[in-house]
């Protein structure tokens, strides 16, 4: 779940990371890029922070519950994405989570990885 904002020809997104992390404030500009990106301990205070910085009100946020596919970039409802877990670090266990539509995972993987029979139905 993240929280989307508009406002002055930008789109503003929250999104909680690890509790000890906090939550990411990023800006994206009219073609969807990322331009900036900032952490705040507590969703609260990265509204507050995009309110005093960019003037975002308060009252603005919505809730997002859709994902973007890694592999082509459309987006897709939360509840029809297939969740990948990337171990960055196996020391320290740093992941990052990122989603995808089931038929674009079946595209990029070789034909001889065996598949989860949740994902053979697209």
């Amino acid at each position: 779940m993240r929280l989307l904002a508009e406002y002055n020809n930008l789109t503003f997104a929250i999104v909680e990371d690890k509790p000890e992390v906090g939550f990411y404030l990023y800006i994206y500009d009219k073609q969807n890029i990322c331009i900036r990106d900032y952490v705040q301990e507590t969703e609260q205070m990265a509204k507050e922070f995009a309110f005093e910085e960019f003037s975002v009100p308060l009252n603005s946020w919505t809730v997002d519950y859709s994902a973007m596919c890694c592999f082509c970039g459309d987006s897709l409802p939360f509840e029809k994405t297939v969740q990948l877990t990337i171990i960055v670090d196996k020391d320290t266990g740093e992941s990052q989570t990122i989603f995808s539509h089931k038929q674009c995972l079946d595209k990029v993987l070789h034909r001889a990885i065996v598949r989860h029979p949740d994902l053979l139905n697209h």
